[in-house]
């Protein structure tokens, strides 16, 4: 919902979004819809450009669902500074090729928000969702991950955002444990990098990689 109703913005177009979600746009080609679309650094990571459709209003109802759509892709990790890839995050697990680094998965049966950290040799880890350094009791697995929602405001300083990860952090480092922040941007990720400690990263800042099954390996994207 938020990205549709920055992409109107970005458009100039008033944000009418109806039940799909749909964005109700007129007098705008798809040329410029896609364009605009891609200038949109802050839209979750899995809304990829492929991953928008652009249908008549008449079509509409005929359209895919673009949750589906998104279940079939999986996104890089790597740890930051060192710039190291560490694996690979997606909805589902038929969404994530085997490969020698550890994988994470959504746990949606889950009571509150967690993820399914899977390490080589078929170790399991569950990774808590920390918002507080009272949260990262949880993190028995010595991984925990800030929720996206709390990354979208790191490139202002003294943001509510960039102090409370600051803290997170800090309590991370002297407990031993890992902190996973996702959705870091070309804007957030100066922020990401004077915090000097290691920290797991996804988002549009990490070059993507594709699975190549030829070699059974995975190369940068183009």
């Amino acid at each position: 919902l938020e990205a549709l109703a920055a992409l109107a913005v970005v458009l100039e177009r008033p944000v009418l979004v109806q039940q799909g979600p749909v964005l109700d746009l007129t007098s705008v080609s798809t040329e410029e819809i896609s364009r605009a679309w891609s200038t949109l650094e802050d839209r979750p990571q899995w809304a990829g450009i492929e991953e928008l459709t652009v249908l008549p209003s008449n079509e509409v109802d005929r359209g895919c669902d673009p949750q589906e759509e998104a279940r079939i892709r999986s996104w890089a990790v790597v740890e930051l500074p060192s710039g190291r890839p560490v694996g690979r995050w997606g909805f589902g697990a038929e969404d994530l090729v085997s490969t020698h680094n550890l994988v994470a998965i959504l746990d949606e049966k889950a009571e509150t928000a967690s993820w399914r950290l899977f390490l080589p040799g078929s170790e399991e880890v569950k990774v808590p969702e920390v918002t507080c350094e009272s949260d990262l009791d949880s993190a028995e697995g010595g991984v925990a991950r800030i929720p996206a929602w709390l990354s979208l405001d790191l490139d202002r300083e003294g943001s509510p955002g960039a102090v409370l990860v600051k803290l997170i952090m800090g309590e991370a480092a002297r407990r031993g444990v890992t902190l996973w922040l996702p959705n870091v941007t070309r804007r957030t990720l100066p922020f990401v990098l004077r915090l000097g400690s290691k920290i797991w990263v996804d988002g549009f800042s990490v070059p993507e990689q594709e699975y190549c099954r030829e070699c059974n390996t995975r190369h940068p994207l183009g």
